[in-house]
């Protein structure tokens, strides 16, 4: 007798599937994000500089050449704002 399989309450016995990470076209939309943390904060890229440790030169990069920022920077970032979770 053959064994019967979970189904996980799906009605074809499939997995659902989960992605580990998303797809966006030209740049990661947590840049556009962080600018405005930036902006809104009213402090100058130097001051956020020597809170978060991230260079204030990484920080203009954002605006047009960066594409997909490391997370520890962005996390950083969002710490000297002041911020304890990161919404998009």
């Amino acid at each position: 007798m053959a064994k019967k399989r979970k189904t996980n309450g799906k009605p074809n016995g499939r997995q659902p599937t989960v992605y580990k990470s998303y797809v966006f076209r030209g740049r990661d939309p947590i840049i556009d994000q962080a600018l405005r943390w930036i902006n809104q904060s009213g402090s100058s890229l130097s001051a956020i500089e020597k809170l978060s440790t991230v260079r204030s030169s990484t920080m203009k990069s954002w605006r047009n050449k960066t594409r997909r920022p490391q997370f520890c920077t962005i996390v950083a970032v969002a710490k000297a704002q002041g911020k304890t979770t990161i919404d998009l």
